[in-house]
């Protein structure tokens, strides 16, 4: 009986260990199923990670980059703003200098108005106020500090030249002068500033000349030869002829009888 209850012991494993070894190569092959699996999702994030790790250098490296861009651009504007301040010292130097030389020139303007104005006021009495007035006008504007006292001393130089210039050239004009008491319209000839004729609307002809006081008079030329002499410099004048030879009577240069403004 024992011999039969261990034959069938033995027939029941042998029967049970083709299952146990399927069983068993089943569980071997879900395992490496599973094993491969993860595996190939550790690999995954493996190269995720490796990924964000190369995003992050790249996005250092990038922003390193940028940071020695804004260094040296930060370098470069300090720089910039030290050479701005060192221009601006230096403007505000020749500011200041400019202004201690204005102020020293300041007095210097009506004195140099007063003597131009004056100088003026000796020479032929051509457009005398209008060429004092103009002066007068400079030395006001400096003294209500609507210019400088450099730039008018500029303007009073211009004015002085403009004298010299009249020495120079001659030339038709219309002025006023006083006549026998009254006031008149006439064209005027100007020889420089050496000689002042006119001829009136009603054809007569005079000179400007000084007296022994030393201010001006209108004299009336009444011989017919000096008229003519007179006349024959208007029309050459009136012609743009402002050079050569020309005869003007003696007369021209007589003491006047009468006061001319």
């Amino acid at each position: 009986m024992r011999r039969g209850l261990t034959a069938s012991l033995t027939l029941l494993v042998c029967a049970a260990l083709p299952l146990a070894a399927a069983r068993a190569e089943r569980g071997v092959s879900s395992l490496a199923t599973s094993l491969a699996r993860m595996r190939s999702e550790v690999e995954a994030l493996s190269a995720k990670v490796e990924s964000k790790k190369n995003e992050q250098r790249a996005r250092l490296r990038s922003l390193s980059a940028q940071k020695a861009e804004l260094e040296i651009q930060i370098k470069r504007e300090q720089l910039r703003l030290r050479q701005l301040a060192k221009r601006r010292a230096a403007h505000e130097a020749r500011v200041k200098a400019r202004n201690e030389r204005r102020q020293q020139l300041t007095p210097l303007v009506p004195r140099l108005g007063a003597t131009l104005s004056s100088a003026i006021a000796s020479t032929l009495p051509f457009k005398r106020d209008e060429r004092v007035q103009a002066v007068t006008a400079i030395v006001e504007r400096a003294h209500k500090k609507l210019v400088a006292a450099d730039v008018a001393i500029a303007q009073l130089w211009e004015r002085l030249e403009d004298e010299l210039r009249l020495g120079r050239e001659s030339g038709l004009y219309s002025q006023e002068i006083t006549l026998e008491g009254k006031r008149h319209l006439v064209e005027v000839a100007r020889v420089g500033m050496v000689m002042l004729l006119f001829r009136t609307r009603d054809g007569r002809h005079g000179v400007l000349t000084r007296d022994a006081r030393g201010r001006f008079a209108a004299t009336v030329i009444e011989d017919k030869p000096s008229q003519k002499q007179i006349a024959a410099l208007f029309d050459a004048f009136k012609k743009q002829i402002r050079s050569g030879f020309f005869t003007l009577p003696p007369s021209a240069l007589a003491t006047p009888k009468r006061g001319a403004r």
